[in-house]
């Protein structure tokens, strides 16, 4: 009997220290849940986008593209109005600007991505959810008519996003939302449907640094427009593949990205959508006063908080740039819904904080009465 409960107390005692010990990649309560990653995300993974149809992505990009067996994803829309020295798409046709859907069908048989960039480069923060339905399936249909694969992928027209937009992505089976403008993309700690973008550059020391922070799981995504000098892009292509850069279209992410997991984490825990890098915790606030001088284009006030930990906002200096209590140096851009403070008058999403220390920047945004 004594041995009996000699035992006894020794196995209550070792399941006691058992109980306490911490099981290596057991989650504790709490715990950030998010892994997304169907595979580890190579370094050197970039991804090259370019939006509007335009020709000289057909005459310059695309060949030299296809040469090096890149991808790409080339976002296209029939822009509705006056841009690039055209009236409208199919004047900017004629004057050789955009690319015919002949043109855009051809480049989709050569393996490229054929992205929604929207029918007509509207405005889409305006309208109602049935407005941005139509948005995006007529330029599926018109892909349909050309025999171009239905698009999987949209590029937010103007950059901004909201949650109706997003919610009609889903709806109708994307995969990823890009807009801009940001350093680079970390799909665990980005939603799939607000990937930010850095913008293509024409410097080519600045394309390097650029492209080398892709690394240690970030994806850059670069956003080009106008690409009118193949011999410079080219030169940074060459860049690209004489470093061994894995270089992709957005869609083919979906090979490292559990998209549909991603994507509802992010439902689940919206305050862990856009977390700065260099920020620590985050703070949700309102502004109490006067918002008459701080209200934007659609509506919203945009906030960020002090250097004690107090919320400040942004007054509107014209277009994407807001300035922050009045200075020189702290820019804010918009971004649909939120406000990312920076340090240059082209901020980016993830920012080193603009003063000694790490501090909370994450808006929340309140409608005037």
């Amino acid at each position: 009997m004594k041995k009996f409960i000699t035992c006894l107390l020794t196995a209550v005692f070792l399941l006691g220290i058992l109980g306490n010990l911490a099981i290596p990649g057991a989650a504790e309560e709490g715990a950030d849940d998010r892994n997304f990653l169907k595979k580890p995300i190579p370094d050197k993974t970039v991804v090259l986008t370019f939006d509007d149809a335009l020709y000289n992505h057909y005459k310059n990009v695309v060949p030299e593209l296809f040469e090096r067996g890149f991808g790409a994803t080339f976002y296209v829309s029939e822009l509705s109005f006056e841009a690039y020295g055209t009236k409208n798409y199919a004047d900017g046709v004629n004057k050789g600007v955009y690319m015919t859907w002949e043109q855009i069908a051809e480049v989709a048989s050569l393996g490229f991505e054929i992205g929604n960039h929207s029918m007509t480069h509207s405005n889409l923060l305006n309208m109602s959810k049935a407005g941005v339905t139509r948005e995006v399936t007529q330029l599926e249909q018109k892909c349909a008519e050309y025999g171009i694969e239905k698009p999987v992928t949209f590029a937010y027209p103007g950059l901004p996003y909201s949650d109706t937009i997003i919610e009609v992505l889903e709806e109708n089976g994307y995969w990823f939302g890009r807009s801009g403008i940001g350093m680079t993309y970390n799909p665990q700690k980005e939603s799939p449907f607000r990937i930010m973008a850095d913008d293509g550059t024409f410097n080519f020391i600045e394309f390097m640094e650029k492209a080398d922070r892709a690394k240690d799981g970030e994806v850059v995504v670069f956003l080009y427009h106008d690409v009118p000098d193949r011999t410079f892009f080219a030169s940074t292509m060459d860049y690209l593949e004489k470093n061994d850069f894995n270089v992709l279209s957005l869609k083919d992410l979906a090979e490292y990205i559990d998209i549909e997991k991603a994507n509802q984490y992010f439902k689940d825990h919206p305050d862990a959508l856009m977390v700065p890098k260099y920020s620590s915790n985050q703070t949700s606030f309102s502004y109490p006063g006067d918002f008459g001088n701080v209200q934007g284009d659609n509506g919203f006030f945009y906030m960020y908080a002090g250097e004690d930990g107090t919320p400040k906002y942004c007054e509107n200096v014209g277009g994407y740039m807001w300035v922050a209590n009045n200075t020189d140096e702290k820019f804010c851009r918009i971004s649909a819904d939120i406000m990312h403070l920076g340090t240059k008058a082209h901020p980016i999403l993830r920012w080193e904080a603009p003063w000694d220390g790490i501090y909370t920047i994450k808006g929340n945004v309140k409608k005037q009465d």
